[in-house]
């Protein structure tokens, strides 16, 4: 399974924030569907996060540009893992 997480920086309102987040996790799902062709069963429900779990200080350029990203994370099933 593939989980898709967006994120925000602290600029902006809470509301836009949370739009940009969604945005940004929509879009890195549409590609993985679109374009590398991903069946929409191995890839979770997209989740914005907004400005919470910063990566980096929302105090100067750098960190906030550290901030505007999308995770993605390869989940393994335990049993499905230890069969191979």
């Amino acid at each position: 399974m593939i989980e898709i997480t967006g994120y925000a920086s602290s600029t902006g309102t809470e509301e836009e924030n949370q739009k940009l987040s969604d945005a940004r996790a929509t879009a890195v799902t549409d590609y993985l569907r679109n374009v590398k062709n991903i069946p929409m069963r191995r890839i979770l429900v997209p989740a914005g996060y907004a400005a919470s779990h910063p990566a980096g200080e929302n105090t100067d350029a750098q960190g906030r540009a550290e901030n505007r990203r999308v995770d993605v994370k390869i989940l393994v099933n335990k049993g499905i893992n230890e069969q191979m």
